[in-house]
């Protein structure tokens, strides 16, 4: 069997080029000649390449290719005039998967050694054994069985960065590595990089000692964290220590979710395309987006067929226009409570103001001890004090509680994005149109989804005073019975919730009962 025995066969040869010498502006002229293929209606593509960048060049096409028709790319470990040469049969696979109607809406695969890899997650893993490419977070999502592509997973297609914008800024990569004082960071900037992704050591943590140059370097230009470890996501809230993962968000750095270093920079570059380098709030507002682990994209999904899905379910009603290539939970269905009966369950948002300057950090201490009590679930919290001068302090405390409380920072989770965007950076033109492209839809959607308007955030300067406070607050889940009394000794205005009506009624009703 040939590729021409699976189906009309329209060849292009766009490069001659070693793949270590493409550039991500080739694969965006790749994308765009795929996209013009598709318009004219052909029914997939097979990119051929070397295999030193393929688990790159899959992550670029997988953004940049607006269509659910199959992109596939795949080459060749052993040299054609080589016993066992692995070129036909991979060749042969992927125009196979690119031609099944299965493949749709998955995004682009890599293709190699019978095995089907989402270009997310694929890794080159050996220099040479045809075995090479795999998926070691969640292994491949399906395989080549007598001739037919058999998907033990559905992966949903990543958000598109259109190719039409153009090729990714530079972006640095650079690997921390033991006694690694972190001197070169300062030189970066003025070298022309728009970025820079850091694979730190382990979990994401880098040499004490090079901390703060870390930090002096995320307020010049966007910084995000990924681990040189094979794979495994990068931790938020485990180690404290300086140097580590949550000094370096409180210092301005943006976690990379389970994305590697490799993929982490080719998205930061996409992101900053236009100039925004030197936007350095506005880029990291939408990376953090991008990479939130509160994002339904990446949750899995049992599927009424036994497959599991990889990804955002049908019936979620959260993040459907939201960027988030960097998320990715435990594959098990079901997910804890985010994912029961088939449909995805969003947390509830509660924010509320309190008179007082400390009275929201003594809210957030009750609902501290209500989680130990097994009766509250909370996914985030953050709390906000205006003091006498009119200054914002914001203090993220569930993600960031190692810590404590943190000031004017970068913040890895939706609720950071979030109340930081709504203070820091009040909005004045965002839901208008001020930020532009994938990231506009990304921050107006998820704002959205809350009920977060331009009505409310106007309402917000007049209603957190000069010394007074406030608390944002993501519930997983809560016994209302038991939560609802410990609650009504503290007295609150009712700001925004995503609660029902009749659950705001009894909020409100408790909140006010207080003396």
């Amino acid at each position: 069997m040939q590729p021409t025995d699976v189906g009309d066969i329209e060849a292009r040869s766009l490069f001659r080029l070693p793949s270590p010498s493409l550039t991500p502006a080739n694969l965006v002229d790749v994308a765009r000649v795929i996209e013009e293929g598709f318009a004219s209606g052909l029914d997939g593509a097979v990119v051929i390449q070397g295999t030193d960048t393929i688990e790159e060049s899959a992550f670029l096409l997988d953004l940049l290719v607006d269509s659910d028709k199959p992109v596939v790319v795949t080459g060749a470990m052993r040299g054609a005039d080589a016993p066992g040469a692995d070129g036909p049969a991979n060749l042969l696979s992927a125009a196979i998967v690119a031609a099944s109607s299965e493949s749709r809406g998955l995004g682009t695969l890599a293709v190699l050694n019978y095995d089907i890899h989402a270009a997310r997650f694929v890794q080159k893993s050996h220099t040479a054994l045809p075995s090479v490419f795999l998926s070691p977070l969640v292994g491949p999502i399906g395989a080549l069985i007598e001739r037919q592509p058999r998907f033990y997973a559905r992966v949903k297609r990543n958000p598109n960065l259109s190719a039409a914008v153009g090729p990714p800024a530079p972006v640095a990569l650079v690997k921390a590595a033991i006694g690694d004082d972190g001197r070169l960071l300062g030189a970066l900037p003025g070298l022309g990089y728009a970025g820079v992704v850091i694979e730190g050591m382990g979990a994401g943590h880098v040499l004490a000692d090079a901390a703060p140059l870390v930090g002096d370097l995320a307020a010049k230009i966007p910084v995000v964290l990924a681990s040189r470890a094979m794979t495994g996501p990068v931790f938020t809230h485990t180690y404290g220590y300086p140097g580590a993962g949550i000094d370096l968000i409180k210092r301005g750095v943006i976690p990379a979710g389970y994305l590697s270093g490799l993929k982490a920079r080719l998205l930061l570059g996409l992101v900053l395309r236009g100039g925004r380098g030197g936007q350095v709030a506005e880029a990291s507002a939408i990376l953090i987006l991008a990479l939130s682990p509160t994002s339904c994209w990446g949750f899995p999904f049992c599927s009424p067929n036994g497959l599991m899905e990889i990804g955002q379910n049908e019936n979620c009603r959260r993040d459907v226009s939201t960027l988030s290539v960097g998320t990715l939970a435990e594959v098990e269905c079901p997910f804890q409570n985010r994912i029961q009966r088939g449909k995805c369950e969003m947390s509830d948002l509660i924010c509320l103001a309190f008179k007082e300057l400390d009275t929201a950090d003594h809210f957030l201490n009750e609902l501290r001890a209500l989680q130990k009590e097994y009766v509250l679930e909370l996914e985030d919290a953050c709390v906000v004090v205006r003091d006498g001068d009119g200054k914002i302090h914001l203090k993220q405390s569930v993600n960031l509680v190692a810590i404590g409380a943190t000031q004017g920072a970068s913040f890895g989770m939706l609720m950071g994005t979030l109340v930081g965007l709504l203070f820091l950076n009040p909005l004045a033109g965002m839901l208008a149109g001020g930020l532009v492209g994938a990231g506009s839809g990304a921050l107006q959607g998820k704002l959205a989804d809350y009920g977060i308007n331009d009505d409310f955030i106007k309402s917000l300067g007049n209603t957190i005073e000069p010394n007074s406070s406030a608390i944002f607050v993501l519930v997983r889940k809560a016994v209302e019975d038991k939560v609802t009394p410990r609650l009504s000794q503290y007295q609150a205005t009712v700001l925004k919730t995503s609660l029902s009506d009749e659950q705001e009624a009894r909020l409100k009703t408790a909140l006010s009962q207080a003396a």
